[in-house]
This record gives structure tokens, sequence and C-alpha cells, in this order.
């Protein structure tokens, strides 16, 4: 079996024999040209496979040149990942960029085209300022949603090195202002055609999974933007499927695969019966490594903030009291929108000769009836949100007694007034679309920096993105949104650089409601993206351990915090003393199913048994375990430790 280059194309030249014992070609998705009989392709990483395979020969020149184009992809790859770097790029003194963003930085500064995918709360914007800084640019164009214009220009005042003007593009203004970086929201892309009339320096796309549709108006005016360098920003680029990149890659001039190619190799594309179905996600592996070795450089908190534990995702469900009417409505139309649903996916897959008169007419009244059903129960959504918001206030309140702050996010605004009104006494805060952008920061800042103000309250798109919420180690989630991504990007204003403790998050739901059969649909979803962008490709997978509904995010065991390098007011002994009593609690806890005076009561049920089962305590979940232990005290007056644990929390 011969290998040799001719042209831009690699050949393999077989006998038949020789293929029906060593397939070789076929398994690296070589194409075979059936006039010539021989296997070609013209991708130099798949005829690197062949280098692996036995009875393959090659000349030397060709093993040479494709073992530096695996290793420079290799190294790629490694580059893509990297934690820390001796790169050191300027920044204005008195500021320093950690490793992982110095290795960002150095990935970034040789490609035209970038997806700068850190995980959320990794500061992508102070690495692509930095960025500016080492390419010495003359100007630039930033792209962000209309609630980070502020920020960016913030950002951008903070970090630059270079003497050059800042200015933010507002909806009313007649022409461009004259600065050297304009920063300009999607919404008003189409009313300057200035911004696409000229080829910018560097062009910085923020949150660029709000291009993902490709029909959508402000990809086509992103797409028509020209750049030298183009970064395009967001922990998470694709929120749902694998389809939602390809309008990105596009935008970066990433032409690897053609959309047919891309759509079948990635997103399992299959006609339905009423047309082309992307919604799958296949082959994330493969697809990882593939943008890791071009474009792509993506850290997760788990591998860079070591000091920064993993987030622990719970499901509350409150009991239904006072709700099984509307929880019934719910229940009832979600059953005929399902039902609908599954009668026309049931039609689609019928062949011509099977359909019979009248098809047209029955495959237009259901799908009259799953609209109907659909906006019906978005409906009821809302009426449930609303009547649950009381109780939802009243389970906050009680979290607050061990909890300093706490982060509530919800859609309606009818329910944040609910929340914001049942929580008074906590001097809340709250950001929602009707809130001002210059507003916004004074709010954050008033959140992070008052002790009195306790509550953040948010909707989850527009207070989900770009903000940091770090004084909380708590959030809450009164309604729930069917994009994952959305539901992470609200999750990680807590979980950002800063946050030293563990981030409790909470889906508050109502027993029996959609919101439930939602949060399981959330989690399949984030497994399936989590495959294309975060887990080794190359990694053994191990099977057969049992996993939660609502999962903590996979990560290395913190190996140092904040807490073991400060002297704090619980010493270690002490802790390890709550946490015994924690876990005494605990024991005899049957998940506050029964008023018998034994375990955790209702509210504290699921924080009292997270903290029991964490592999140790910090300093505030110490602080908060001391409380639990002295409010069931009663359950513990045999234990000889109690008393040391009420002493030692009184001297704190």
């Amino acid at each position: 079996m011969n290998l040799y280059k001719d042209g831009d194309r690699y050949i393999v030249e077989t006998t038949y024999e020789e293929y029906r014992s060593n397939p070789a070609p076929k398994t690296a998705r070589f194409r075979f040209d059936s006039k010539r009989k021989r296997w070609w392709t013209d991708d130099p990483e798949k005829a690197a496979v062949l280098l692996d395979h036995e009875g393959v020969w090659v000349t030397d020149v060709l093993m040479d040149e494709l073992e530096k184009h695996r290793n420079g992809r290799s190294d790629a790859m490694q580059l893509s990942r990297a934690t820390s770097s001796e790169f050191n790029p300027p920044v204005p003194e008195g500021l320093e960029l950690r490793p992982f963003q110095r290795a960002g930085v150095e990935y970034m500064r040789s490609r035209s085209a970038v997806l700068l995918a850190d995980e959320m709360g990794l500061g992508k914007t102070p690495q692509v300022i930095a960025l500016m800084n080492v390419q010495k640019i003359a100007n630039a164009l930033v792209v962000c949603p209309a609630s980070l214009k502020r920020n960016w220009e913030r950002e951008l005042h903070r970090w630059l090195t270079l003497d050059l003007s800042v200015a933010v593009v507002g909806a009313k203004m007649a022409k461009l202002p004259e600065a050297d970086i304009l920063i300009v929201n999607y919404e008003i892309l189409h009313k300057f055609d200035g911004l696409g009339g000229r080829t910018w320096d560097l062009l910085a796309v923020d949150e660029c999974h709000y291009v993902k549709s490709t029909k959508a108006r402000r990809t086509k005016m992103v797409a028509a933007l020209k750049a030298r360098q183009t970064v395009m920003m967001s922990g998470s680029p694709m929120p749902n499927r694998h389809i939602e990149l390809w309008s990105i890659l596009q935008i970066l001039k990433f032409n690897k695969w053609k959309f047919w190619t891309y759509v079948n190799r990635f997103c399992d594309a299959y006609n339905n019966g009423f047309g082309w179905d992307f919604s799958g996600s296949i082959n994330g592996e493969e697809l990882q490594r593939e943008l890791r070795s071009a474009l792509m450089v993506r850290r997760l908190k788990s591998e860079v903030l070591t000091e920064l534990p993993a987030k622990v995702r719970q499901v509350i469900e409150l009991p239904s009291t006072g709700l099984v009417r509307v929880i019934g409505q719910e229940r009832g139309v979600f059953e005929q929108y399902e039902e609908a649903q599954s009668e026309l996916e049931k039609l689609g897959r019928l062949s011509e000769e099977d359909r019979g008169g009248g098809y047209e007419e029955r495959v237009a009244a259901l799908r009259s009836v799953v609209q109907v059903a659909f906006e019906e129960m978005s409906r009821i959504r809302h009426e449930t949100a609303v009547a649950k918001a009381p109780k939802v206030a009243e389970y906050v309140g009680e979290v607050l007694e061990t909890q300093s702050k706490v982060i509530v996010f919800a859609h309606h605004r009818d329910v944040i007034d609910i929340l914001e009104e049942g929580l008074r006494k906590y001097n809340p805060v709250r950001i929602d679309g009707g809130t001002p952008q210059n507003d916004r920061l004074d709010i954050v800042d008033q959140f992070q920096n008052d002790e009195n103000c306790r509550v953040f309250l948010g909707s989850i798109t527009a207070a989900g993105v770009g903000i940091t919420l770090t004084a909380a180690s708590y959030v809450a989630f009164a309604e729930l949104d069917w994009v994952p991504g959305n539901v992470s990007q609200a999750e990680d204003r807590a979980h950002r650089i800063g946050q030293y403790d563990s981030v409790l998050v909470q889906h508050i739901l109502v027993d029996g409601s959609i919101d439930a059969k939602m949060a399981r649909t959330i989690v399949r979803k984030q497994e399936a993206l989590e495959i294309a962008l975060d887990r080794d490709p190359d990694a053994e997978v191990i099977e057969g351990i049992e996993e939660t509904a609502i999962k903590a995010k996979r990560g290395t065991e913190p190996k140092k915090t904040r807490e073991a390098q400060i002297n704090g007011t619980l010493s270690m002994e002490m802790r390890d003393t709550i946490h015994t009593g924690l876990k005494m609690i605990a024991g005899v806890c049957d998940g506050a199913q029964a008023l018998d005076g034994s375990g955790f009561n209702k509210v504290d049920t699921n924080f009292g048994h997270s903290l029991a089962e964490a592999p140790r305590l910090s300093e505030k979940q110490a602080q908060a375990g001391a409380k639990l232990v002295r409010k069931y005290k009663r359950q513990l007056s045999t234990w000889e430790g109690l008393s040391a644990v009420l002493e030692g929390l009184k001297s704190a």
C-alpha cells in the first residue's frame, strides 16, 4: 500500500487484497476515485493517520512533512489549553494578567481568526485588550450586547497602553463618532454603513453566540464587517447544538468543511419529511480537536483557577399547595403539545404513497394545535411563576439566615416585582430589561460593596451576562430557561474570578410543573455541549458512575483555597468539629418528609446535606454550618463537641 503526494492531494494506491486485510484509507476517511481505482484526500491530517498503520509505504520526505504537520497540530492543541506562559503582553502599570490569560494572548497574536471560548468568568475582555496592545493597533471595532457597552468602555480605559480614543456608538446618533476604537451593540449595526466600509485592525465580537442564526440580520451585519484580525468571544459559542457554531466559523472564514459536510458529520442531519433537521450533536470529540488545532482557545475554571471550587447544582421542589389548579392546567396543555408534536413527526415519516388524501390539511391542523398549545403553555408557565413567587421569596428569606448575600434570577418583570416586595427587608437591588444601561454598573457595585444590600434580583437575559456578582456564593432560579447556555451564563455571575467559595445553584421549582421536566432537558443538552467544548477527546471515559439529575461541574479538587492562605476566625480543628456535627444531623435526616424533629427541616435539607457531604468546609461554609449546628442543637444535646462549636461561634 503506497502513500504519495500528487499536487495538493495525498494518494493511496492499493490492491484489492491489501485493502481487504487493511482498510486504512477508508478508516482515515479518504475518498475513493472509482475511475482511477485509488483513494485520495486533500487533508494532511487524514493522510497523517496512515503513518500509524502497518503496511503503508511512504517516502522519507512525505513522512517528514506529515510528521511536521501533526506535531504542529499537536502544539496548537496544547497551546489552546495552556494555563501559563512566559509571554508578557504590555499592560498598564499596576495591572497584571494571570498566567493563563498571558497564554491566551500568545495563542491569539499569531492568528488572523480566533474563537476565544474560555469558560465564563475567566476574563476574556482583558485578554483581547492586551492583544490590542501587542498588535499595536491603530483602530478597532467592538461589537457586543447593549448591556456590555459601558463595561467595555471602562475596561478599555483600564487596560489599554496605546494612546487611542474610545467612543460608544448610541442608537440615536446621526453619524459615527470620531474615535480610534468604537463600541457598538448588535441591534444598531444596520444603522451605520460606515462600520462595514473600512477594514479594521481588529474586530472583537463579544457574546458571539448572538450570531448563531445564519438568517438573522445581526449575523449578516457582523459577517459583512472586514478586519485584519477577528476575535469571536463567548463562553458558550453553541448554547444548544453544533449547528449554532456554523455561522461563527463562517465569519471567522474557517472553511475546512462545506456546509453539508459539516451538518452530516457533526449535526446528524436528516430529512424528517418536512425538511432538513440539523438539531443533532455528534462527533463532538473530533469537532473539538479540529477547533483547537486551528482557531479555538478554551480553558475551564477547574483548569486555571485551582482556588475556585466547583459549582453545585440542586433542584428544590416546592409543594404544590395552592398551585394544584395551575399545575394541572400546565400538565394538560403540555400533554396536548407533546401529543400533537408526536403526530406531526409520525406524518413526516410517511412515504408519498402512504400519505393519502387530506395530508396537507392534517399537517396544517396539527401545526396549528402545536402553536396554540405552545403559546398557551408559555402563558400558564408565566402564571405558575407568578403564583409561586411568594413561596420562592419565603424560601430565599430562610436561606438568608445562613447566607450573607443571594442572587435570584427570573424571566418576567412581574415575578421580579413580587420577589422584590417579598424580600424588601433585605434591601434588594435589581436589573431587568427596563433598567437604564448607565445605572447597571452602579447597581452591581452596590450589591458587591454594601453589606446591607443582601439580595440581587435579575432577569436571566438582561443580567445574565457581562456583570460580576462574586459577593454572593448562592444563586437561585425562580424560573428556568430552555437554553442551557443562558442558565450557565447567569450562574457564572457569581462563579467568576474573585469568588473563593463553592457556589450553590438552586433551581426552585414546583412539584409536577413543566419546569421540573425542563431541568432534566437542560442537563442533557449541557452534556452534549461539554463533549464538543470541554471534555478531553483523547481522555479515557470511565463508565458506570451514578450521576444525579443536576450535577456539579466536573473539575479538579482545589489544591489551595483562599481560606487556606489566610488566618480565618475558625481553626481547621473547629471546622472539622462543625463538619462532624453536620454529618450527625444529616445522618438522621429523611429529607424533611416528616415532621419528626430529626434532621434538617425542609428549608435546610439541601443546603445542610451539601455541607455535610462536602470533602471539607471553607471558612464561610464552616461559619454557616456552625449556625446550623446551633439551630439544631437540641438534636445534638448529647454530643460532646456541641459546647465547643457554640463557644467558638460566640467568640468568632
